[in-house]
C-alpha cells in the first residue's frame, strides 16, 4: 500500500515557492537549537521542515552565503583517525535580523508595493496631464474670446 501521508507531502512541498524555501532554511538555522552555533549541510538538510533535494537546498544555502545571511566555517577533524575538513555554516547577525523581518518574502512584498505604487503613480501622473491639457485648452479658449471682445469694445468706441 503507498504511503499518500508521504506523497501528500512531496506534492505539497513542489508547491512551496524558493522563497518560501529559502526562508524556511533561514528560519531553522535562526531559531532550531541544532543550528546553534554551527551545522553541517547533511544536519540541515535532515532538520529542515520539508524534504527538499539536496541540489535544490545547496543552491539556497549558496543564495544566502552571497547574500550574506549565513557564513561558512571550514575546520579540520579527526574521523576515524584521518584528518577531514568539515564545512559548517551558521546563521549572521544580518541573517537573524533579515529573517525576523519576514526574509525574502517580505522583500517580495515590498517590491510588489513599490510596484503598486509607482503603477499608481503613473497612472496620477497621466490624469494630471490630461487634466493640465485641458485647462491649457480652457484658458486658450477663454483667452481667443476675451481678445475678440476687446477688439470688438476698442473698434466700437474708436472707429464709429
Amino acid at each position: 500500500m503507498p504511503n499518500y501521508k508521504k506523497l501528500d507531502d512531496k506534492l505539497m512541498e513542489d508547491k512551496i515557492s524558493l522563497t518560501d524555501k529559502a526562508d524556511n532554511v533561514l528560519k531553522f538555522l535562526a531559531t532550531s537549537p541544532f543550528a546553534k552555533p554551527l551545522i553541517t549541510f547533511d544536519d540541515i538538510h535532515k532538520h529542515t521542515p520539508f524534504d527538499q533535494q539536496a541540489y535544490v537546498l545547496k543552491q539556497i544555502i549558496e543564495q544566502l552565503e552571497k547574500d550574506e545571511y549565513i557564513s561558512q566555517e571550514i575546520r579540520e577533524e579527526n574521523y576515524n583517525g584521518e584528518n577531514r575538513k568539515m564545512t559548517y555554516y551558521k546563521i549572521t547577525l544580518k541573517g537573524e535580523f533579515f529573517s525576523n523581518l519576514g526574509g525574502y518574502n517580505y522583500l517580495t512584498l515590498e517590491k510588489a508595493s513599490l510596484d503598486e505604487l509607482k503603477n499608481q503613480n503613473k497612472k496620477i501622473s497621466k490624469q494630471m496631464l490630461c487634466l493640465t491639457r485641458i485647462i491649457a485648452f480652457g484658458t486658450l479658449i477663454a483667452a481667443v474670446y476675451y481678445g475678440i471682445e476687446i477688439i470688438k469694445f476698442l473698434h466700437h468706441h474708436f472707429c464709429h
